[in-house]
């Protein structure tokens, strides 16, 4: 009864691991037949030209964003606090969100400056564990 049990489930197994060659032969007589493409693209250079040939106004308000685009990188670039360099050192802007339902779940902003204070010293390679933390030597700043 083993004997049975297990050559039919070989049987079974190896019937069921052979390639379906069939369906592969009839999805590419389909597609050459109609004449089809196999292969899809991304409609929407499709759909904006349909949309500057129905608005010939579109085309402006397109150029019109993309200069006043421009003239801001270009401004932002002159300005001092775009590059936001302090001692050599870049400057980031961080923002903490505290979320709370009663005044007892609030933190105070001695422990929200702590954490930030922490998160310098990580930074600037300054914590005492750094010596400890071998997979992040190579990116130290």
């Amino acid at each position: 009864m083993k004997k049975l049990i297990l050559s039919m489930a070989a049987a079974t197994m190896l019937l069921s691991c052979q390639n379906d060659d069939s369906a592969k032969q009839q999805t590419s007589t389909d597609t050459s037949g109609a004449g089809v493409s196999a292969r899809r693209s991304c409609a929407s250079t499709d759909v904006l030209a349909r949309q500057l040939q129905e608005d010939p106004g579109l085309a402006t308000k397109m150029n019109q964003v993309e200069a006043f685009t421009q003239n801001y990188i270009q401004s932002q670039e002159n300005a001092p606090a775009f590059s936001r360099l302090v001692n050599g050192k870049i400057e980031l802007p961080v923002i903490v969100n505290v979320l709370y339902r009663t005044t007892a779940e609030n933190i105070s902003l001695a422990q929200i400056q702590s954490q930030i204070d922490i998160l310098n010293k990580d930074f600037n390679a300054l914590n005492a564990d750094l010596a400890t933390s071998n997979p992040f030597n190579a990116v130290k700043a």
